[in-house]
């Protein structure tokens, strides 16, 4: 759990105070069966705005899976930009924070649910299996009729 003790910024109207914290990335975040998160970590700044609390960073985690069209092997390092302001009294569509405690996880996961791609691939080029053969057609040319 991330979460932020507001004790000092609430007499520091504006003034910016950084965070860095590991984030534990769930594989079911994910749209890609069969993969494993690692290494995530969230590095930003908070700032009280007198009454809301804006947090401002980069989630950032490795991915290690299987490419969606030509089944090899990938790990991929992903970094999503958040941005987030926290209110303090409920308006029904934004994060709250409760007196001097600021918890960050579910605007983390729910920005990582958003941001990510539909497909795990190695490249964005990536030309997948020939349907007719099986080949990689990454690594070698077949002559099969398509």
């Amino acid at each position: 759990m991330i979460s932020i003790d507001l004790t000092k910024t609430f007499s520091a109207v504006d003034s910016q105070f950084d965070i860095e914290a590991p984030i534990a990335v769930q594989a079911d975040w994910l749209p890609y069966p069969y993969c494993e998160v690692s290494e995530g970590k969230f590095c930003g700044s908070y700032c009280y705005t007198d009454p809301d609390v804006e947090v401002v960073g980069d989630i950032s985690f490795l991915v290690r899976g299987y490419c969606d069209r030509c089944g090899q092997p990938v790990g991929k390092r992903f970094v999503i930009k958040f941005n987030q302001i926290f209110v303090s009294e409920d308006d029904g569509e934004s994060y709250m924070f409760k007196g001097k405690q600021l918890v960050l996880d579910d605007a983390l996961r729910e920005q990582v649910i958003l941001a990510m791609p539909n497909s795990f691939l190695c490249s964005n080029y990536c030309k997948g299996l020939c349907p007719v053969c099986g080949c990689n057609l990454n690594k070698e040319r077949c002559d099969c009729d398509k």
